[in-house]
């Protein structure tokens, strides 16, 4: 019962995180700590997730877009990536994201499906917003002959990097950046 009860007070106080709260969180807890901060900050407003992140400091938003990538390709599959159109507007922050905090083999990785699949996106929703289940359809049948391919090569890389000690080193050099002014 502890347990939940100091999960449920670090969750707290996360969500009102400052930058001087920074030093004290450890490695393993800061990306979590920086998300649950973030998450608070969108309030349930989740349509306008890439308005409202992609407003916030550089750091808060290469962290975001990493972070939310790393969740949804080992959660639900790199084609996940780019049927869901918040996070295929992340990919291109996602990689430069990986590239920031070191894990450059992710970057690599990221960027070759992004340009493989953002030609094939561009062929099946020329104006960009058009989405509905037949570009969905459309998109995955396009992408399937490279997705063994790129998510081999992203999965090969996470074995290298360990995504939350990067992730919190790069927070902690930017601490000034997360957490409320």
């Amino acid at each position: 019962m502890d347990y939940f009860k100091d999960y449920f007070e670090r969750e707290a106080a996360y969500k009102k995180l400052k930058p001087s709260d920074i030093a004290d969180i450890s490695d393993d807890d800061l990306l979590g700590a920086v998300m649950t901060w973030m998450i608070e900050l969108l309030d349930g407003k989740w349509s306008d997730e890439y308005s409202i992140v992609s407003a916030m400091p550089k750091p808060c938003m290469l962290i975001w877009a990493s972070s939310s990538n790393y969740n949804q390709i080992h959660n639900m599959g790199l084609e996940a990536v780019y049927l869901e159109h918040n996070y295929r507007q992340f990919a291109e922050a996602a990689a430069e994201g990986y590239e920031v905090i070191g894990a450059d083999k992710l970057a690599v990785a990221i960027r070759k499906a992004n340009e493989r699949i953002g030609q094939i996106v561009k062929t099946v929703m020329p104006d960009g917003d058009t989405y509905d289940e037949k570009a969905d359809k459309l998109i995955l049948d396009a992408f399937e002959e490279y997705i063994d391919e790129f998510e081999n090569e992203f999965y090969e890389a996470t074995r290298i990097y360990d995504n939350n000690r990067l992730s919190a080193a790069y927070i902690r050099k930017h601490a000034e950046c997360f957490g409320a002014q």
